[in-house]
């Protein structure tokens, strides 16, 4: 029986050492990544909220100041001339 015992723990302790190396593995790589990339993602995040912060608000009143501009045009077009209103009146 101590044979399928230590056959059982070898194999435990092989996928314990698997799994370990795998994690090792996984962190170093996690902190080779933040090193050699942090500027790119800081200068990517200051983007993302200069994005939100002041060019999404002003790209908004831009878009509303465009479609009143859009709608005046529209009532100027569709406005009657003075000549035409005076005409229809009867006194």
């Amino acid at each position: 029986m101590k044979p399928i015992i230590y056959i059982r723990g070898a194999v435990e302790n092989s996928y314990i050492e698997a799994i370990t190396f795998e994690l090792k593995t996984q962190i170093v790589a996690l902190i080779k990544t933040l090193y050699l990339y942090s500027p790119q993602y800081g200068l990517n995040a200051i983007e993302w909220l200069k994005t939100g912060l002041i060019d999404a608000p002003t790209r908004f009143i831009l878009d509303v100041e465009l479609e009143v501009m859009s709608i005046k045009r529209n009532l100027s077009r569709s406005e009657p001339s003075g000549n035409d209103t005076d005409d229809d009146k009867e006194d």
